[in-house]
């Protein structure tokens, strides 16, 4: 009786010991890939035009659409 009672305290103690190392490794693999889309964002913002940019395309778009019309 005794040897049952201590192997299904060991079985508890397993099943524990798995609970926990499996929590464990499912934050890490949540933190990385929260690192993983910070650095994609900080990529992309880093390649994002800026105000000025988008400005003179514009400019550059109403100077065409305005020598399309006058050649109509």
């Amino acid at each position: 009786m005794h040897s049952d009672i201590a192997q299904k305290s060991s079985m508890r103690d397993l099943d524990a010991l798995n609970d926990f190392v499996k929590n464990q490794l499912d934050g890490v693999s949540k933190e990385l890939l929260l690192r993983v889309q910070i650095k994609d964002l900080c990529t992309l913002l880093d390649q994002k035009a800026n105000l000025n940019d988008v400005n003179s395309t514009l400019e550059v778009v109403q100077r065409e659409v305005e020598v399309c019309i006058k050649d109509q």
